[in-house]
């Protein structure tokens, strides 16, 4: 949400759509690879699960060396523009990394699939539409 908020008041409404469009896209790369068993591999090699982690706090770490670096010695925000597909790409990766995301649609996302109620695919289908629909509106 930091992330959403800070691109839209440095770069503006449409650079901040991009930014959510990005996270949306990882929502819905997050659903499709929880739908593959992203859970199961996560249990039977929990290293993985650690590396994912690690590389997530790296992107973050990098993130905010790059904006201190930009804005030390200075009270001024940066206000160099950014492109929409590196608004996008840059949405996409901070959530694509993003533990908690990778761990609810891993781990809990599959708890509300019953294969009583028919069609498996299908459900995650729709359960990840929803939840891809309802993040973006929110963000």
């Amino acid at each position: 949400m930091v992330l959403i908020l800070a691109v839209t008041a440095t770069q503006g409404r449409r650079a901040g759509y991009c930014t959510a469009l990005g996270f949306a896209l990882a929502r819905a790369a997050h659903v499709f690879f929880s739908g593959l068993g992203l859970a199961m591999l996560f249990t039977a090699h929990p290293g993985m699960q650690n590396s994912i982690r690690l590389v997530g706090a790296g992107y973050l770490l990098y993130w905010a060396w790059k904006i201190n670096k930009t804005t030390a010695g200075s009270r001024q925000p940066t206000t160099e523009l950014i492109s929409s597909g590196s608004a996008l790409g840059r949405g996409l990766l901070t959530n694509l990394l993003n533990p908690k995301a990778i761990l609810f649609c891993s781990m809990l996302l599959p708890q509300f699939i019953r294969s009583d109620n028919g069609n498996i695919s299908g459900q995650f289908v729709h359960l990840g539409a929803v939840l891809v629909v309802v993040g973006l509106l929110f963000d």
